[in-house]
């Protein structure tokens, strides 16, 4: 999915298209709803519009809880991750820009839908959320991509995570570096005063605390 995307993207970009929307085959949305999803582009509130199933409580679909229970966490997640508040970052049905394309960069092929949001929000691009009605279960046929829910959620967080390490490298290493910095700080604290009650060093914990230490230190490339 996230190879035809791109190959999407590069043909609007081609011909030149003023607008690209993209739609599931699934037979989940209405095309007719396509006037309201690009109406924030077309009034220049938005670069990207995307459909949401959860914003407003009155539209959301029936679907499976495990699926609903998902998507609600991922986008939690992203909105944590891009300091935005998003209800929807997982669905297809979504109206870009020229502008946002030019200045959109995606390069896992797995798929494409949280990694557009990441890369779109850290470059500022606003994204605005069009609250539509959707269909919750397929009319027919089963996701090829989503068929099996751990490999989903795990390639998922990985592209998620890689798209974070190249937009916010920084916030990455130190949100990493953190607790490895209390764990070997409580470390030599705990050999220091031992030091000092006892007359002894605890070697070994002392070592310990180091070597987290010097992790840190080839983690971050700061000290």
């Amino acid at each position: 999915m996230g190879v035809a995307f791109q190959s999407l993207v590069r043909y609007a970009l081609e011909v030149r298209a003023d607008l690209l929307v993209t739609i599931d085959a699934d037979g989940q949305f209405n095309a007719d709803h396509i006037p309201q999803l690009i109406a924030p582009i077309l009034s220049g509130a938005a670069l990207v519009c995307t459909a949401s199933r959860f914003m407003d409580p009155e539209l959301v679909p029936d679907m499976p809880w495990v699926k609903k229970w998902g998507n609600q966490r991922v986008a939690k997640l992203v909105s944590r991750l891009t300091g935005h508040n998003y209800h929807d970052v997982s669905c297809g049905f979504r109206a870009y820009s020229r502008e946002s394309l030019l200045r959109l960069t995606i390069y896992h092929s797995f798929t494409y839908t949280h990694e557009t949001f990441l890369d779109l929000a850290a470059k500022r691009v606003p994204i605005e959320e069009v609250p539509l009605a959707v269909r919750g279960v397929r009319q027919a046929g089963q996701s090829k991509v989503a068929a099996n829910v751990l490999r989903y959620a795990w390639q998922t967080a990985a592209i998620m995570l890689r798209t974070y390490r190249d937009q916010r490298p920084m916030s990455l290493c130190f949100g990493l570096a953190i607790p490895a910095f209390i764990l070997g700080f409580s470390l030599l604290g705990w050999s220091y005063a031992h030091l000092l009650q006892t007359g002894s060093f605890l070697k070994s914990i002392a070592f310990a605390g180091g070597m987290v230490f010097r992790e840190v230190n080839v983690g971050t490339g700061l000290l």
